[in-house]
């Protein structure tokens, strides 16, 4: 759970300065502050994120076909 959390709060950070970016009137110092960070964020994160994102996304494959093989199993043993 660890991996999601992580995922979610980065990606949430990612909606939220986006939202505060949106609401702010261009070329204001607030924008080009939270534009920044935006940058700054992204670059500190990018490489993390993006094999994390890779591991979940194996995880949960394989979370998915144990699952299957669970249900195959189930279903073998129901028809006995």
């Amino acid at each position: 759970m660890r991996i999601k959390k992580y995922l979610d709060a980065t990606r949430n950070k990612y909606v939220e300065l986006q939202s505060l970016l949106t609401r702010t009137q261009d070329g204001t110092p607030e924008y080009n502050r939270i534009r920044n960070e935006i940058l700054t964020t992204y670059q500190q994160n990018d490489e993390k994120y993006g094999k994390t994102k890779c591991r979940y996304d194996e995880l949960t494959k394989k979370l998915s076909h144990i699952k299957q093989l669970v249900m195959e199993y189930d279903s073998c043993i129901s028809d006995s």
